[in-house]
């Protein structure tokens, strides 16, 4: 991502069946592309070392946030971007007819998958979730929370639209006041309304929408409203994040809440958890109107 950002273009950087052999990088403006081979970029960039560097620091950074290190001295190779508060979310699939014909390659995942449900346990054992009944109760409270934040949001967004056709009218109002005190003070209203009727007729409806509203024109502040509405954006968007990330937490609980009982080989109907359990419709999808 970060080369991308700066310009890069990139190929081959994925691995699996039809992949490209190496990764090749094209600088912005060139023509040829350039292979990560230890005889062109060093051997610090081919594609198999770049994601071993990648896995060390990821490595790193979760037995950092975990404060768990292996008493074997070990790494424990865990993929940050599919985690769960630190623990890896990914579970190797050691059944398919790859692993069957490579033993080696089966061990290896075996061994992943156990580092990967230590830190599971160890994590659920931090928070205090660590029986199946007991991950359960904390997903129903994380959905009663994010359903009281979804109510709250919509709360909020109509609260939202209501002060900005407050301040929509205020400044109507604002703007063209001084062709209302004009058409008073004139001789000639006809004449003068005949001239300024656009201004005039949108300071009126302006005027009879906010005394309708209940707000009082005299002591009207568009400063304040502009303040009140600003406020009133931070809770929404402080609140969407908040059950946005109660969202990805019952996600990822799941996701580690099956892995483990693939581990075990839990059959379906002892699970605690049932991963075909239907989540409600993501908020964001149901508020994106808003």
């Amino acid at each position: 991502r970060i080369m991308k950002d700066k310009g890069y273009e990139i190929n081959g950087e994925t691995f699996g069946e039809g992949s490209a052999k190496y990764i090749s990088f094209r600088p912005y403006g060139k023509d040829r592309f350039v292979r990560g081979r230890a005889n062109t970029l060093g051997a610090e960039y081919t594609k198999e070392r770049i994601r071993e560097r990648i896995e060390e620091k990821a490595s790193l950074r979760a037995k950092e946030m975990l404060g768990n290190n292996s008493s074997d001295g070990s790494s424990n190779n865990i993929n940050i971007e599919n985690s769960y508060h630190g623990i890896s979310t990914e579970f190797i699939n050691t059944d398919t007819e790859k692993m069957a014909n490579s033993p080696g390659l089966k061990k290896w995942g075996m061994k992943n998958n156990l580092k990967t449900i230590a830190a599971t346990y160890a994590e659920f054992g931090r928070q205090g979730i660590q029986s199946g009944s007991s991950r359960a109760e904390h997903i129903k409270e994380l959905q009663m929370q994010i359903k009281q934040e979804q109510k709250s949001v919509n709360n909020l967004a109509k609260e939202i639209n209501h002060f900005k056709d407050i301040l929509r009218h205020a400044q109507y109002f604002t703007e063209n006041k001084r062709y209302d005190n004009a058409y008073n003070k004139s001789k000639d209203k006809d004449r003068y309304y005949n001239d300024h009727y656009n201004r005039l007729e949108l300071f009126w409806a302006a005027k009879n929408w906010l005394m309708n509203a209940g707000i009082d024109t005299a002591t009207l502040n568009i400063k304040q409203i502009e303040e009140h509405l600003g406020k009133l954006t931070a809770d929404k968007d402080a609140l969407t994040a908040s059950y946005t990330s109660k969202e990805i937490e019952i996600d990822q609980l799941r996701k580690a809440e099956e892995n483990l009982y693939k581990f075990l080989d839990v059959p379906a109907e002892k699970r605690t958890i049932s991963p075909q359990e239907k989540e409600p419709v993501r908020s964001q999808d149901r508020n994106r109107s808003l």
